[in-house]
């Protein structure tokens, strides 16, 4: 799966950068149709720096993230969830930056979402809210 970021708040000018986003999913189920779901995930996001104080560059920025998930479905195949996530920094990569941390080394925030899992094929509409 490829993300696109960009800083669009930064007070300069850049563009998405294509990203890595993935990982690997637990469930354990309490009943037919309750079940909590934990996530070990790693992803590449960042931007390309068109110009400003930084300079042109691209910044790239990796993160372990740790989603858990509590998860309703549905006996037709529909589902809900919701849950938080906490996300580790372990690498960044910004040229022309003096301070000793350019983006966060912890971040966290809140996930909802709703899904269609019919015969074991999943279309999944989720949303992070971040701090």
């Amino acid at each position: 799966m490829q993300t696109y970021n960009d800083f669009t708040d930064a007070g300069f000018a850049t563009d998405p950068l294509v990203g890595f986003h993935g990982g690997v999913t637990v469930a354990y189920k309490f009943t037919d149709n309750l079940m909590i779901q934990q996530e070990l995930l790693f992803s590449t996001q960042g931007a390309k720096v068109l110009s400003g104080p930084l300079g042109a560059q691209d910044l790239k920025l990796s993160y372990f993230s740790i989603p858990l998930l509590i998860k309703y479905r549905s006996e037709f195949g529909f589902y809900g969830e919701i849950g938080g996530q906490v996300s580790f920094k372990i690498d960044e990569q910004v040229a022309n930056f003096s301070g000793t941390d350019f983006a966060k080394k912890l971040d966290y925030g809140a996930i909802a979402g709703l899904g269609y899992r019919p015969n074991g094929f999943r279309h999944r509409c989720k949303i992070c809210i971040w701090t």
